[in-house]
C-alpha cells in the first residue's frame, strides 16, 4: 500500500517536472517579437505608432480654430518645416507647444471645456508628430522629450483616459 503511494508520488512528480520544461520552451526571446506585442498592447489602449512620410512637409504652417471662451494657444518652433493644425471647441483649453525638431506634426482637437495640452521636444534632429483629441471636460496630455517610440503618436482621451503623461529620453 505504501509502496503504490510512494510510486504515484514519484510519477506525479516527474510528470510535473517535465511539463514544467514543456512551459519554459514556448519563451521567445526576440526583440522584433517584444516590438509586436508592445505595439499591440498600447493600441489597446488607443494609442498608435504611425510612420509619417516628414519629407513632404515644406515650409512652417500654423492653422488655429478657436470656437468659445477663454482658449489659448502658445505655439513656439525652431524647425526647418512643421504643420500645425489646432481646433478648440470649447471654454478654457489651452495648448503650449514647444518644439524643437527638424520637421513637427501636429493635429490637435480639444473638444469640451478645460482641456490641456503640453508638448515640449528638444532634440534638432528629430522628426516629431503628434495627433491628439481630446473628448470630454478636463483632459490634460503632456509629452517632454522623444524617442523612438514616442516620436509619432496618436490618441484620442476620453473619460477613461483623463490624463496621459509621457517623458521619453534615451
Amino acid at each position: 500500500m505504501k509502496t503504490k503511494y510512494l510510486y504515484k508520488l514519484i510519477l506525479l512528480g516527474i510528470f510535473m517536472c517535465l511539463s514544467q520544461g514543456l512551459m519554459a520552451q514556448t519563451f521567445i526571446q526576440d526583440r522584433e517579437v517584444d516590438q509586436q506585442i508592445l505595439e499591440a498592447s498600447l493600441n489597446g489602449l488607443g494609442f498608435n505608432i504611425t510612420k509619417l512620410n516628414f519629407a513632404v512637409i515644406e515650409n512652417n504652417n500654423l492653422f488655429l480654430k478657436q470656437i468659445g471662451d477663454f482658449n489659448s494657444a502658445e505655439i513656439n518652433t525652431i524647425t526647418e518645416n512643421s504643420e500645425i493644425e489646432i481646433t478648440q471647441n470649447g471654454n478654457y483649453n489651452s495648448t503650449n507647444l514647444d518644439y524643437l525638431a527638424d520637421t513637427a506634426i501636429a493635429k490637435l482637437l480639444q473638444d469640451g471645456n478645460n482641456n490641456q495640452i503640453r508638448d515640449y521636444v528638444n532634440d534638432a534632429n528629430a522628426n516629431i508628430s503628434l495627433e491628439l483629441e481630446q473628448k470630454g471636460n478636463d483632459k490634460i496630455f503632456e509629452r517632454n522629450g522623444v524617442n523612438v517610440l514616442t516620436q509619432s503618436l496618436k490618441f484620442t482621451q476620453t473619460d477613461a483616459t483623463p490624463s496621459i503623461i509621457i517623458r521619453s529620453y534615451n
